[in-house]
């Protein structure tokens, strides 16, 4: 007996949500997805195939913004001046081996508009992590540096493109 009452319950359930999901497309509500540069198109000197660049190309394609060729089409033109990772190690054993690294990303770019002005001057922007590590767990380790290292790339690219996008609404 108590089973159809479940099943009825989860019915209910289930269409209050298909009606509130009709209402909320019928007045034109979306998710707003992910905000692009504040212009149509940019030309970014970078390779696509790059670790950068993937990250670049990932972080565009879910927004209103493409990445396109030659520079001369583009309504900003991104000049990724550096990109450069570091490890240091941040502390010993008793014994001296290695126990903790600290990790540095660090991006330096500047954003022009389409008749060449600076948009962003010359900026840096840094990310750093640290990790412990163990003779034991090399593999995870070095996993784990990959990981660190991808997060920080989104997190390097994801400021920039929020200096890009408020500097670009301002001028307007």
């Amino acid at each position: 007996m108590a089973e159809p009452t479940l099943r009825s319950a989860y019915r209910r359930r289930l269409l209050l949500a298909a009606a509130a999901g009709a209402l909320l497309a019928g007045c034109g509500f979306r998710p707003r997805g992910i905000a692009g540069l504040g212009a149509p198109t940019v030309h970014i000197n970078t390779a696509r195939n790059s670790a950068l660049g993937r990250v670049i190309e990932r972080r565009l394609s879910g927004s209103e913004t493409r990445w396109v060729e030659p520079t001369e089409a583009a309504e900003i033109r991104l000049d990724i001046l550096s990109y450069r990772e570091e490890r240091d190690i941040l502390s010993l054993t008793p014994d001296g081996k290695v126990r903790e690294y600290q990790i540095r990303a660090q991006l330096r770019f500047r954003a022009l508009d389409k008749e060449g002005e600076e948009i962003v001057p010359a900026t840096t922007l840094t990310a750093e992590r640290d990790y412990g590590y163990s003779d034991d767990e090399v593999t995870a380790r070095e996993k784990e540096e990959v990981l660190l290292y991808a997060d920080m790339r989104q997190q390097l690219v994801d400021q920039m493109f929020l200096m890009i996008g408020r500097t670009l609404a301002k001028r307007k």
